[in-house]
């Protein structure tokens, strides 16, 4: 995130667009794809981690508490992919994931994000409890969808943290 100028100093780097659009790619691939393996089997063993995340989650939206808010949103996806068992797939995401930690933290930071993730993440649920595998998939991939409308938007709004929004 430090971009080193030999013998002039160092300076931040822009948030790069495409890279954010490639690593939002990969988490909707798999991450969708997850919700279909799940759905069968979720309603016994990873609905309870679940419930307990939402409500942690629920606690930080009321409290505007968006550090907690985003270690929620972490260990959310992070129960949902454990349900997997495929560890190259979790370590795929996780650094698609990690790619995008400084965008997601500059967006989740407003109550309006954290509100809405934790709508989006309480459908989800939902599906997987109800055992509806397309559902759970629609639920994921519309979640991850408003969260890269949303980068994008705020990379037109500041466009000083963000560098040119150029199609890759």
């Amino acid at each position: 995130f430090v971009e080193i100028l030999p013998q002039r100093g160092t300076r931040v780097t822009h948030v790069d667009i495409p890279s954010c659009r490639q690593a939002m790619f990969i988490r909707r691939a798999l991450e969708c794809e997850a919700m279909r393996a799940i759905a069968p089997r979720a309603a016994g063993r990873v609905m309870p981690r679940l419930e307990q995340n939402l409500a942690e989650q629920k606690l930080a939206v009321e409290r505007g508490d968006g550090v907690a808010f985003f270690r929620c949103d972490i260990a959310f996806h992070d129960t949902l992919l454990s349900e997997l068992d495929f560890d190259r797939v979790r370590a795929v995401v996780e650094a698609a994931r990690g790619s995008l930690d400084r965008t997601r933290l500059f967006l989740l930071r407003t109550p309006q994000r954290q509100y809405q993730s934790y709508v989006e993440h309480v459908a989800i649920a939902g599906a997987l409890k109800a055992g509806d595998a397309e559902a759970a998939h629609r639920a994921m991939a519309e979640h991850l969808d408003r969260v890269l409308n949303e980068i994008e938007l705020r990379a037109a709004q500041n466009p000083e943290v963000f560098a040119a929004a150029t199609r890759s």
